[in-house]
Order: C-alpha cells, then structure tokens, then sequence
C-alpha cells in the first residue's frame, strides 16, 4: 500500500470539510467497506465522501487516523488492529487538581498540619462511649461481638499523616483508636465505611513518585 498515498487523500478529504479548522479523520477498513468519523473541535460531525478515498477500497483491516492541523500539516497513523483509535480529543491540563490535593507550596490551614498531638480526649471519650454503644446492641442481636480490626496507637496516626501531610479530624483520628476500620461494613457509619488507615495513606499518595514502589 502507498501510504504517502492514503495520507495525502485523508488529508485532501478532510481539507474540504474542515476548511482551516484542525480535524481528526478515522477510517476502519473491514475488508471491502470502510467506516468513517470525523470531526474538529467545533463540529462534532464532519461529512466526508467515500468517493474521495478511492485508495482504501483495497486496503488491508485495520485503522487509518489522519490528524490535520490548520497550516495543513498532518499526523497520520495506520494499524492493523480495528480497535485502536481513539474517539474525541486528549486535552492534557497541569493545573487541573483533584479536591484535597492542592499543589505543593500552596497555603495549608494551620489546622490542618500534622502535629502529632494526641486525639482530643472528649472526642475520643464520645466516639469511644458511641462505638461501645453500638457493639453492646451488635452482640444482643448477634450473638458475637463486631468483628472489628484493632484500633491504631496516637504513633500509627501520627504517622500516617506525615505521610499524607495533613491532620485527620479529630472524629476520624478518634475512631481510628477504637478499630482499623470497618471491612465487613456491618452498618457501624450506617451505609458508609472508612477504609482502614494504611489504605487511607495508599490511596492519598497514589500517583507521587515512588508510590508504585
């Protein structure tokens, strides 16, 4: 196959659709039909002719993409495999953030830094008192007491939030003194369950260099 060829007829098609947009061309060759979709940033669909791509009729299965930029350069691509184009456009943002991870050197409310003091003790009483509570009414109707993980030590936390770089609430940091969580989810944050606490850490600093090990 002449593949300056195929190359040069995309980008001539796609020309007189697009005018002086930029625009993508996809072609699937199925072995005698083609499928085509094509679009520019402005216009989800571009009308192009099969006619006017005369020089795939015989071409080999596969893909054909044609990336047309509006100086009239282009990126062409050709595969074998039928799946491997992509639909729509990859737009690559470095200031985009998810909540809660800010940007190193951004402001971080001073509530917010990790201490390492000890839990507020009337926090940890009520939410202590309120989990007691609750395992009293699990083991009457259960028969057995919530098969709950052991709770963390004031070090374990503390050292979690070095890692994450920010203090847990104090309600958080109080239930985690009573258990590690609750992974058989048997209603004790009602239709909720926090994860246990190194998977708080893992999936905080999922994507920082070195997390993958």
């Amino acid at each position: 196959m002449d593949f300056e060829k195929v190359a040069h007829d995309l980008a001539t098609a796609l020309r007189s659709a697009a005018g002086v947009e930029e625009a993508v061309l996809q072609v699937r060759v199925t072995g005698g039909s083609l499928a085509l979709d094509a679009w520019a940033p402005t216009r989800k669909w571009l009308r192009i002719s099969g006619s006017s791509l005369r020089s795939l009729f015989d071409a080999e299965p596969g893909t054909y993409e044609l990336r047309l930029r509006p100086d009239g350069s282009y990126a062409f691509a050709a595969s074998g495999a039928l799946s491997s184009v992509n639909d729509g456009w990859l737009v690559f943002d470095e200031n985009f953030r998810y909540l809660g991870h800010p940007r190193p050197g951004l402001l971080r409310p001073a509530a917010a830094a990790p201490t390492g003091a000890p839990t507020e003790p009337a926090v940890l009483a009520e939410i202590t008192r309120l989990c007691e509570e609750f395992a009293a009414h699990y083991t009457r109707i259960k028969g057995q007491a919530p098969p709950w993980p052991a709770g963390r030590t004031e070090a374990e936390i503390a050292a979690a939030e070095e890692r994450i770089g920010a203090r847990l609430p104090e309600d958080l940091r109080a239930l985690y003194r009573v258990t590690d969580g609750d992974p058989d989810q048997i209603g004790l944050l009602g239709p909720y369950s926090c994860n246990a606490l190194d998977q708080v850490v893992a999936d905080y600093t999922e994507g920082l260099p070195g997390s993958y090990g």
